[in-house]
């Protein structure tokens, strides 16, 4: 699990540039870990959550609802190298609505043993 994954590789982080990424324009992205990635399966996705039922009967469903591109895909000595773009006209990152959409960075490698989520913030920008 997540616990073993950490004790083995480490801690593991996405670096962005600074701001929100904008739909249709392409962002360079950096995943930092000490897991050897270069078999690893790399998918920006939207996410809807809403919650069902209530009490200790409630429980979470995540809905995939969009999908961006990841491309240009490269393995460094510290984790992977990649560009990111959501698709123009796609929902902006809404973690206060309900339900709550946002998108995320979703890197799997089985070889490795490596699955990892990054938040990724998607802002539309301001009319000009």
């Amino acid at each position: 699990g997540p616990l073993r994954q950490y004790r083995r590789y480490g801690a593991s982080r996405l670096k962005l540039p600074p701001g929100p990424v904008e739909p249709g324009r392409a962002v360079f992205a950096e995943l930092e870990a000490g897991a050897d990635l270069a078999r690893a399966e790399v998918t920006l996705r939207c996410v809807r959550e809403t919650v069902e039922g209530s009490g200790k009967h409630q429980r979470i469903v995540r809905e995939q609802i969009g999908l961006g591109t990841v491309a240009d895909r490269q393995a460094t000595t510290t984790g992977l190298q990649f560009t990111l773009e959501a698709p123009p006209g796609g929902p902006g990152t809404d973690l206060s609505g309900r339900p709550a959409v946002y998108w995320e960075v979703f890197v799997s490698d089985q070889a490795a043993e490596f699955e990892a989520f990054f938040l990724v913030p998607v802002y539309p920008s301001a009319p000009r």
